[in-house]
């Protein structure tokens, strides 16, 4: 490892442990250093280490174990690492679209497929991260991770391998995508009206119903996100 830069010491402690583990220096099930010696040896504060690490666990990199720190997942797919998603912008109108429109084709068919094979401990999964979205509007960190969360659940739920991956693969820019949102106006109220829009559809067993209402979910997030650009930026 290096001294992380003083500029961008989050992104870069996250850059360089993704690199590590991308070329094999960590293989999956391996445990990570202490935080103390990381952050030692990349010459960081162990909070943002640790901000670092909670990021990573959210990208599906890392686990937690209760009492044994942080391992390499052990169904990591290296690609998530050394995929170029992870370095996609999130500022640039084209790209912004670019993501959203892949998360339609993605999220709008896992949710029809979740709904499909919808299960109470799926539903009562889901209802928990909508409310620690709902509980923590006034942390945007706490919140964007249980959105992400809710997310990536359903993704799962849709029984298909294929499907899973291909969103696992948008982790990075998806979770710097949820903070970004934090910010803007009442979009994280809005998300929150919508979950359970999502959420009741799943429970009734309704693909259609889902299918629909997470499409029209993103395509709302997008065009307010875009709307929030400076105009030079969004013409």
């Amino acid at each position: 490892m290096k001294k992380a830069t003083k500029i961008t010491l989050y992104d870069n402690v996250i850059e360089q442990l993704g690199d590590l583990i991308g070329k094999g220096s960590y293989r999956q099930g391996d445990s990570l250093p202490s935080e103390r010696a990381m952050a030692e040896e990349l010459g960081v504060s162990r909070n943002t280490l640790r901000e670092a690490l909670k990021a990573l666990g959210l990208m599906g990199v890392l686990e937690v174990k209760h009492g044994g720190g942080y391992f390499v997942s052990d169904d990591l797919n290296t690609s998530i690492v050394e995929s170029s998603f992870r370095f996609m912008s999130t500022e640039k109108p084209n790209d912004i679209r670019d993501l959203f429109a892949t998360r339609r084709i993605l999220e709008a068919e896992n949710a029809a497929l979740a709904a499909a094979n919808s299960t109470p401990e799926l539903v009562a999964a889901l209802e928990n991260d909508e409310a620690g979205i709902r509980n923590n509007l006034d942390d945007t960190e706490v919140a964007s991770s249980y959105d992400t969360d809710y997310h990536f659940k359903i993704a799962r739920a849709s029984g298909n391998r294929m499907l899973n991956n291909f969103t696992k693969m948008l982790r990075w820019p998806l979770f710097r995508m949820m903070l970004k949102t934090t910010y803007i106006g009442d979009l994280m109220q809005y998300a929150v009206s919508y979950h359970r829009k999502i959420t009741e559809a799943i429970a009734d067993r309704n693909p259609g119903l889902a299918r629909s209402m997470m499409n029209e979910h993103i395509m709302t997030v997008e065009r307010t996100v875009l709307n929030d650009l400076p105009k030079a930026e969004n013409p």
